[in-house]
């Protein structure tokens, strides 16, 4: 049998990187731009794609307080924690205007539906109007008693009003004619975090943060109804009905909680769906995609499109692109698609090229900290903090996930999970999983997903380690299970029976990932100790050591057909292994924090990790590719020296000289000159060839970077300085000094050869000395 070609090189297909690291973002519905903060920039970018489209510059100490675009995505208003407000062109980015808004931070802003006028809301309590275009204050509104928190223009009886909420608990309503406040409104007992007009503009609706929205009558000056919402609101505004021809209010904010309500008798849309706070988690502000879908910005970092359903309440389509958190763990989803688990309670499936969000996994509670997935992409068991494992039904070109059995009965953080091979009928035969609570639980699927019984408790349960389980693997006939540890244990299980068949013992530190060769009896484990370990089932002896990583190794995949290994640690790298040598064959570095997930596809063709950055790397094999460049650039290079030969033999110096510096060759670049000046002198030449000299005269910037990079080598060398000072100073008389120093780097290289030249000239005027006792003497 023909030997494997192991792969060993690497190249980035694509890099998807994170847009967002928090605080208020912008979004135009019509052009799909989301605008948001990312440490020291602002970036724009297409919603849909992922795509940038423009980056700003910004102080990275300077918080963003407030942002918004105009309707038409033209412009862009940022609010920083300095006070200042900058207005953006887009997509330029040039800048238009700046002013110091108010003595405090800006904490909310608006623009109206005209695009004309800005307000503006400050931690002082006032409220400020102007005009967009010119920059300057139209309105100075005072009247709160705290922190300006919600603005919002509407029209009222023909007139453009401006409302405005603060934490002084009043809503205020002021007239934009005479700059007056026309109504205030008492009822609220919290900060006021939202407003919106009815679209009669008769009502005027606020939200706060003391569980309730107050609808009130603008005409009578009161509240007509009190709308319990169950949750504190960061953002309050319209949703089409589902089915009707009419508009229905959603509420969203504390305990990630999104609802739909009918205003007009407080009664909630879909009441039966239960809902279930989280408490690490929040909405925190809400813009509208367009009438039927809205974008929910979370405090986990999380951005998702959400569509009102009858049936299911809200809907999570899909996350937006470089929204993700620390990546946790990824799968392939059959040849085409990515799973995702980003340090939240959702499984994002992507196109394996980074270009389309299909939809979410939506179920858990808490942060889902691992995943497997069949080989043929149709089921993915998934492991979470919230103590439960879920078994997922995936039809990806359909945009279907379902959740067909949840399974409980650990009382810690599931960590790992792990299914078992198909059977003929194409059910996983076997779900497996562990626990923080030490423990490690069989679930037998296979037929009973094919029917509807419900059979969702484990077979076995076995204490299987004195300390955390960080990883499980099956192996490939289902017969054995692998379990590793902090306990620094290696554990092998009969699958059926739940009894120990082996411990590997070997690792110094905890034990972080295992998997099993799919195509011989060996298992590899990567610990915190910073190594990987080969081990033979049979023998149970531990057959390799890889060592090069400076992290705790973990997460592995075995490649080539069992050949070579992948595995990605804590020092941000992710290293491709010759198991037969020993050798790391190839380092991908584009991770600047550990890389948690590593998963792989066609044999190690393609590789996606994920890391503790937020990015997600996928990894295209080009050992073919590169070494077929190889051979091209040899055949080339050979080509090149035999031209470079011909052209020495017939004295071509203009193509010789210029053949010589393409080719980076200092050598012989060297031998050719040294060639030329030890030839019989042409009078008049610097270099004893006039030909020469007018080669070296009409060199370009990137050829005279060569040469002088060449001439200061050799001015180092007592042997080939002559060389070295003959060149420059014919490079010094050809060329204007001030051209010479425009070039980058020359300036650096000057400075380096100035000592060397300077003790060549003592040594030079040394035996110049020297020859005048000779000369007396004789």
């Amino acid at each position: 049998m023909a030997p494997i070609a192991e792969r060993t090189r690497f190249g980035l297909k694509k890099s998807i990187e994170p847009v967002y690291s928090g605080g208020p973002i912008g979004f135009a519905s019509n052009e799909k731009i989301l605008v948001t903060s990312l440490g020291d920039r602002i970036v724009g970018s297409n919603a849909e794609t992922g795509e940038k489209i423009f980056s700003l510059n910004k102080d990275e100490e300077d918080y963003v307080t407030s942002m918004v675009i105009t309707g038409d995505a033209s412009r862009l208003v940022v609010a920083f924690r300095s006070r200042l407000v900058i207005i953006y062109e887009i997509p330029s980015g040039k800048r238009l205007k700046s002013f110091k808004a108010h003595e405090t931070p800006v904490i909310t802003m608006t623009i109206d539906p005209t695009n004309s006028i800005l307000a503006t809301g400050g931690a002082e309590g006032l409220v400020k109007v102007w005009d967009l275009t010119g920059g300057y204050t139209t309105h100075v509104l005072r009247g709160h008693g705290g922190i300006v928190s919600a603005l919002c223009f509407g029209k009222y009886q023909g007139k453009w009003v401006l409302a405005s909420g603060a934490d002084d608990t009043r809503v205020r309503l002021w007239d934009l004619n005479t700059s007056r406040s026309i109504a205030a409104f008492e009822g609220h007992s919290s900060v006021i975090r939202g407003l919106t007009f009815d679209e009669s503009g008769s009502f005027l609706l606020s939200g706060s943060r003391d569980n309730t929205v107050q609808v009130w009558d603008l005409k009578k000056r009161s509240a007509v109804r009190t709308i319990p919402v169950l949750h504190g609101v960061e953002s309050l505004g319209w949703v089409n009905h589902p089915e009707k021809d009419e508009k229905l209010l959603y509420t969203a904010g504390e305990g990630n909680i999104i609802l739909a309500w009918n205003w007009k008798n407080g009664a909630r849309f879909n009441p039966d769906i239960e809902i279930v706070p989280n408490e690490n988690n929040a909405i925190i502000q809400v813009v509208a995609i367009d009438e039927n879908s809205l974008l929910t910005v979370h405090s986990d970092l999380s951005m998702l499109v959400q569509t009102l359903t009858v049936d299911n309440g809200f809907l999570i389509q899909k996350k937006l692109h470089g929204s993700f958190d620390e990546v946790i763990d990824c799968a392939w989803i059959g040849d085409n698609h990515l799973a995702i688990a980003s340090n939240t309670e959702y499984i994002d499936i992507i196109s394996a090229d980074g270009t389309q969000v299909h939809g979410v996994l939506s179920g858990h509670t808490d942060i889902v900290l691992a995943m497997h997935a069949s080989e043929d992409g149709v089921w993915m068991a998934t492991g979470a903090k919230d103590n439960t494992t879920r078994l997922w039904n995936l039809d990806v070109e359909n945009n279907r996930f379902t959740c067909v059995r949840v399974f409980t009965g650990h009382t810690a953080s599931v960590t790992a999970v792990a299914l078992g091979p198909l059977d003929a009928q194409g059910f996983p035969s076997f779900l497996t999983s562990a626990s923080q609570d030490r423990t490690l639980k069989r679930y037998d699927l296979g037929s009973s997903l094919a029917n509807s019984e419900n059979q969702s408790r484990a077979i076995w349960t076995i204490k299987a380690h004195d300390r955390d389980i960080n990883a499980i693997q099956v192996s490939t006939d289902g017969r054995i299970i692998a379990t590793v540890s902090q306990d620094k244990l290696i554990k092998l299980w009969d699958a059926s029976l739940g009894e120990v068949i082996g411990v590997l013992r070997g690792h110094r530190r905890g034990v972080w990932a295992c998997v099993f060769n799919p195509y011989s009896r060996q298992l590899a484990s990567g610990s915190g100790d910073r190594t990987v370990r080969v081990w033979s089932m049979d023998e149970q002896q531990c057959l390799h050591t890889l060592e090069g990583h400076t992290g705790a190794v973990l997460k592995l995949a075995y490649i080539s057909r069992g050949t070579q290994l992948v595995s990605a640690a804590a020092d941000g790298l992710v290293k491709v292994w010759s198991i037969a040598s020993g050798e790391c064959v190839a380092t991908l570095d584009n991770h600047e924090d550990r890389v948690w997930a590593v998963a792989v596809r066609d044999d190690g063709a393609r590789i996606v990790s994920g890391g503790a950055d937020a990015v997600v790397s996928i990894w295209q094999d080009v050992t073919e590719e590169y070494a077929a460049q190889e051979a091209e650039e040899l055949e080339r290079r050979i080509e090149a020296e035999q031209s470079l030969s011909n052209y020495e033999k017939a004295e071509d110096w203009r193509n010789a000289i210029a053949l010589a510096l393409s080719l980076d060759r200092p050598l012989g670049l060297l031998r050719l000159f040294e060639r030329v000046m030890n030839s019989p002198h042409q009078k008049g030449s610097i270099t004893g060839n006039v030909d020469v000299d007018k080669v070296v005269s009409d060199l370009s910037d990137n050829q005279l970077t060569i040469l002088f990079q060449r001439i200061r080598d050799w001015n180092v060398n007592n042997k080939t300085s002559m060389v070295a000072q003959r060149l420059l100073r014919l490079l010094l008389h050809a060329y204007p000094p001030k051209h010479l120093l425009e070039i980058p780097g020359i300036k650096g290289i000057f400075d380096s050869m100035f000592p060397y030249t300077q003790r060549h000239l003592s040594r030079i005027n040394d035996l110049l000395e020297e020859s005048y006792i000779v000369d007396y003497v004789m």
